[in-house]
């Protein structure tokens, strides 16, 4: 009977072991799919590594690009403010200029028709 029971513990203990050693390799075909996607991770880490190297060499051209631009433009408004404040002053030169012009025909108007009245006046007579 003991005997019986030691057979049976052993059988148990025959199948543990089985079943540990199913999952010691299970693990270990785990663990170099593991070892292997951490292979791939760090190199994708190293091309990122280096597009980040390469994003701030492109950060520091657009800033360069960007405060060009910016001096440009710096300029240009200035030389649009000069623009404006010219054409200011041609606008207000040729208002001066077109307000003479309508005095001198008004006054060639009122002239014209006082000589009208005239030559009414001739052609009564």
């Amino acid at each position: 009977m003991r005997i019986d029971i030691l057979e049976e513990n052993q059988k148990q203990l025959i199948g543990r072991v089985d079943q540990l050693q199913t999952t010691v390799e299970i693990l270990s075909s785990d663990l170099e799919i593991v070892k292997v996607d951490v292979a791939v991770l760090k190199e994708d880490v190293a091309v990122l590594k280096e597009d980040v190297a390469v994003l701030k060499t492109d950060m520091v051209e657009v800033k360069q690009t960007l405060n060009s631009h910016g001096e440009i433009l710096s300029f240009m408004v200035e030389k649009l403010d000069q623009t404006h404040r010219y054409f200011d002053v041609m606008l207000e030169q040729h208002r001066d200029e077109c307000s003479r012009i309508m005095e001198v025909f008004e006054s060639n108007r009122d002239r014209l028709n006082n000589h009208e009245d005239r030559i009414g006046r001739l052609e009564a007579s």
